[in-house]
């Protein structure tokens, strides 16, 4: 019996230790947490915070990702950044997300990537009013030839006059070809017959042309 009364405190010892090893682990967890916090708070440009958000993120900490991506950005390791928003991209494809890479994009002067990026997120949300930024990084990639086509694939089905005037603005613009210009214009004019002044400019552009009007 007392045999017995032995061997059942010695298991209860173990397990009282085990449990008290397990808090200690806990509490170091929650030590290294409130250090890696403090970190980002007063050093986030040091090497040392990258490294501890890092060895959390392994842990599974849920803060620590989006933690990396702002020190990041804080201490201008932009490629590492981009790395980070590019893995985000396979569970979540939204305008917002490409077009946030497609800006540090254009900022590390990698402005066939930046285009790239904004036309997927302009792709996704058609509607939205991304020319400005279209224009800036075709002009800064020399990418107008791949906006045009990119563009006028997307915009298609939308059937709005504006923008095939807009492509018809590019291409004659740009790639100097009055061929696409005058094609955009007529799509642009069969879309909107009310608009007379619209098909005065087409009606133009043929006589420019030295073309019989198209049937």
């Amino acid at each position: 019996m007392c045999g017995a009364r032995w061997r059942l405190s010695v298991a209860c010892a173990q397990k009282d230790w085990q449990v008290s090893e397990f808090r200690m682990v806990l509490d170091r967890i929650h030590l290294s947490h409130s250090v890696m916090r403090i970190l980002y708070l007063f050093c986030h440009k040091c090497a040392g915070a990258i490294e501890a958000w890092r060895a959390l993120e392994a842990l599974g900490d849920e803060h620590a990702a989006p933690a990396l991506e702002r020190l990041f950005a804080l201490t201008g390791e932009h490629a590492a950044l981009v790395e980070r928003l590019e893995a985000r991209l396979e569970s979540e494809q939204s305008p917002r997300l490409l077009l946030e890479i497609a800006e540090i994009e254009s900022e590390l002067g990698r402005h066939d990537r930046a285009l790239s990026r904004r036309l997927q997120a302009f792709a996704l949300n058609p509607k939205a009013e991304l020319e400005p930024l279209l224009e800036y990084s075709a002009g800064a990639a020399d990418g107008w030839a791949e906006l045009i086509e990119s563009y006028g694939r997307i915009i298609e089905p939308l059937e709005e006059p504006a923008r095939h005037q807009q492509i018809a603005d590019w291409a004659r613009a740009h790639l100097e070809d009055a061929d696409l210009a005058l094609e955009h214009l007529e799509r642009a004019a069969i879309l909107s017959p009310e608009d007379a002044a619209l098909a005065e400019v087409v009606e133009r552009q043929l006589e420019a042309e030295a073309r019989w009007p198209r049937l």
